[in-house]
């Protein structure tokens, strides 16, 4: 028999792999600052939002975005299932209308709040993992993207361009995690759509937009201040 060949401790280290790989926990994120793995807000989503799921690859944090006494959950779900090379599926819940429902769903590693607040509820960053983040800020219904966050700030300003300020940088964030190339150039008097916002570090607001739908996926920044956006 080949079994009879395989030295002892040959076979006890192919146990202890065989358990290190069973007894992996399936989360492939770090764990996220000021989440708790399981317990029963985690039996409490998994009853209610993600029935496959086992509770220890739940995390969750409560905290109260709305000032209502009602704390909403954060959560963020490590199944295999729900992971990706971008992060975890990371979501919110509060109970609005005598319901718990979901006001954001994003993949990431779970949001932090900041001290900024939109209709009453408070704004929301992802965990920095990105050159440019998104803040999400509440529209009276859920959270949507309002603005991105510079995080390094390293743009800088064409001064090649004499018809707008254009910004000029590696890389836009285009809102849903993916990175696309920064157009350089714009015409005078061109319309552009409305993509969002970059707040750098210092406080400036920059525009991002695109120039027509069809070019959506290019974006580039212009300096809010120095030109003027036709929303379409």
């Amino acid at each position: 028999m080949w079994l009879n060949t395989i030295k002892l401790s040959d076979l006890l280290f192919l146990v202890i792999i065989g358990l290190n790989f069973i007894t992996e926990p399936s989360r492939s994120f770090p764990a996220p600052s000021l989440y708790k793995q399981g317990g029963i807000d985690a039996k409490f989503v998994k009853d209610n939002f993600y029935p496959e799921s086992s509770t220890d690859n739940i995390w969750t944090r409560k905290i109260d975005l709305n000032n209502d006494k009602i704390p909403e959950i954060l959560v963020v779900n490590s199944n295999r299932k729900w992971c990706g090379s971008a992060g975890c599926a990371t979501s919110v819940y509060s109970y609005l209308n005598g319901k718990w429902r979901e006001v954001l769903s994003f993949t990431g590693n779970g949001v932090t709040e900041r001290n900024t607040t939109t209709r009453g509820w408070k704004d929301l960053s992802a965990s920095p993992n990105e050159r440019i983040n998104p803040v999400w800020v509440f529209n009276g219904e859920k959270y949507n993207v309002g603005y991105l966050l510079d995080t390094k700030h390293n743009l800088k300003i064409n001064p090649q361009d004499s018809s707008a300020n254009i910004v000029r940088a590696t890389n836009a964030f285009d809102g849903a995690g993916t990175n696309y190339p920064v157009r350089q150039k714009l015409t005078n008097n061109q319309s552009i759509f409305l993509h969002g916002f970059v707040k750098t570090r210092s406080g400036q607001i920059w525009y991002v937009g695109y120039a027509s739908e069809a070019d959506r996926y290019n974006p580039f920044y212009v300096e809010k201040s120095n030109i003027q956006i036709n929303l379409e």
